[in-house]
Parts: structure tokens; C-alpha cells; sequence
């Protein structure tokens, strides 16, 4: 590929990321307000008509859930998402069907049932229901038209939830210098899969750049197999520190998020 058909690739792939994570975000908007008209006589209290379709959850609430195994909460929270944006997908098709905003709402919208569809497969592949798991998957990248730019890394998990460890490999190396810059996630996974086979090394080598709960749990595993106690309980801890802290981690990405700590054995 030539350079600038690569940086236009990468530009890409950015501008969607940042759009998912703005879909994310949707129910931040601003609710109904009481305007009040006053005359010298009455005061009347009306309230604007309510958009047409308020959105009250986002992907942040799964996350308390899938860190609590409670995964059939979870689905039951993209599944209201998937189902309130499936129907403002259709009002936004058919409202700017002749327009051309410069917000792309349509696109929007589709990144976010997307993004759903995606964490919906994560959270299955947790569960061990894996048809389940690939067919939200595949509505995942069947539902949104410019490409879902956490197909690859999702589609891995699976995988190694599977037991496929060499086929998880293959997609997590696929998604990496894609997805959140390095492909820091994936990276991490791939440096999970290492250090669980004992290869200190592959590990210390894909590991992400970008502090997250599971490349602190690699450290952690790191530093026991070169016999570092101290420093694997200063990392475990920093994992559970960023697994608690609601602000960390990518809110459309269980992945993220969703490891198990170590317990250290005396």
C-alpha cells in the first residue's frame, strides 16, 4: 500500500473509533426543560415535545454487570439499545432520506447499534454461548456500512473463549495498528496468550502501550514468572484499581474490562 493510501486508511479507522466512542455517549444529551410564559396576570408552565426517540442507556451501563458476572443483565441492556436505536435508525433514514446533514445521524446510529451488537457478542463469548456470540457478531458488521472496526478483535475473543488460541492470535494480529492506535487491546490479549504459555518474552513484546486492567494483569503474570512477588501484587492491584474505576477502558469493549485479577498464592 502506498503511503498516502495508508495514512487515508489509518485517518479512517480513527474517524470511526472516535465516532463510536461519540455514539456511546448518546444518552448524554440534554433532556426536556420547563420553559414558564408569564403575563401580568397568569404564569403557564409548558414542557417542549420529547425527542423521538430518548435514549436512557449507553453501552456504560454494562459495564458494573459484566465485572459482577451478572451477563444476562448485560445482554438484556444491549438489547434495549440495540432495540431504542434500531427504531431511531429508521426516523433518521426516513427524516434526512433527502438531506445531507453535517452531522451524519444516519451513520450514528448505525455505529452505535453496532457497537451494541459487538459488546452483546463479547459479553455471549463470556457466557460460552458461541453461536449466539457470532451471530451478534455478524449483525454487528452487517448493520453498519463503513466497516465495524472492532469485528476483528471481538471475533478473536471468541475464539480463544473457544479454545482456538492460535486462531485468536491471527485476528488479534490482524486488528493490531488498527484499532485504538496500536491496537493496544489486542496487543494486550495477544501478550495474555503468551504469558499464559509461558513465553515471557512474546509477551513482554506485544504488550499494548496504554495502561488498561488487562496489561496490568500481564505485568503481573511477568513479574511472577521472574520471581517478583512484590511487583505482581503492585500490578494486580493497579488492574483492580482501573477494573473499578468506571472512567478506564473502552465503554463499548467488555473485553476491556472483563478479566479476572490473579489471586497471589503465599
Amino acid at each position: 500500500m502506498k503511503p498516502e493510501s495508508h495514512r487515508r486508511t489509518i485517518g479512517l479507522v480513527l474517524g470511526v473509533f472516535a465516532l463510536l466512542l461519540l455514539a456511546a455517549c448518546a444518552e448524554d444529551g440534554a433532556s426536556p426543560t420547563t420553559q414558564t410564559a408569564t403575563d401580568s396576570q397568569t404564569t403557564t408552565a409548558t414542557a417542549p415535545t420529547a425527542p423521538a426517540a430518548r435514549l436512557e442507556l449507553s453501552l456504560r451501563d454494562i459495564r458494573q454487570p459484566v465485572i459482577d458476572h451478572q451477563y444476562q443483565v448485560a445482554i438484556t441492556i444491549c438489547d434495549e439499545i440495540i432495540e431504542n436505536y434500531q427504531k431511531k435508525l429508521a426516523q433518521d433514514q426516513a427524516e434526512h432520506a433527502d438531506k445531507s446533514p453535517i452531522v451524519n445521524v444516519v451513520g450514528l446510529d448505525q455505529i452505535t447499534l453496532s457497537a451494541a451488537y459487538s459488546a452483546k457478542a463479547q459479553i455471549y463469548a463470556l457466557m460460552g454461548e458461541f453461536s449466539l456470540a457470532n451471530q451478534a457478531i455478524d449483525d454487528a458488521d452487517r448493520v453498519i456500512t463503513i466497516g465495524n472496526p472492532v469485528s476483528n478483535i471481538t471475533r478473536g475473543f471468541i475464539l480463544e473463549k473457544q479454545g482456538d488460541l492460535a486462531g485468536a492470535a491471527k485476528l488479534y494480529e490482524a486488528d493490531m495498528g488498527v484499532f485504538m492506535g496500536d491496537g493496544a487491546e489486542s496487543r494486550d490479549r495477544l501478550a495474555l496468550l503468551a504469558i499464559k504459555a509461558g513465553n515471557v518474552e512474546d509477551a513482554k513484546k506485544y504488550l499494548g502501550s496504554d495502561e488498561a486492567p488487562t496489561q496490568q494483569i500481564v505485568l503481573g503474570l511477568i513479574a511472577i514468572a521472574e520471581k517478583d512477588p512484590d511487583k505482581a501484587a503492585a500490578d494486580f492491584k493497579r488492574a483492580s484499581d482501573l477494573i473499578a474505576d468506571p472512567g478506564t477502558g473502552n465503554p463499548t469493549l467488555p473485553i476491556s474490562y472483563c478479566e479476572e485479577v490473579p489471586a497471589l498464592t503465599k
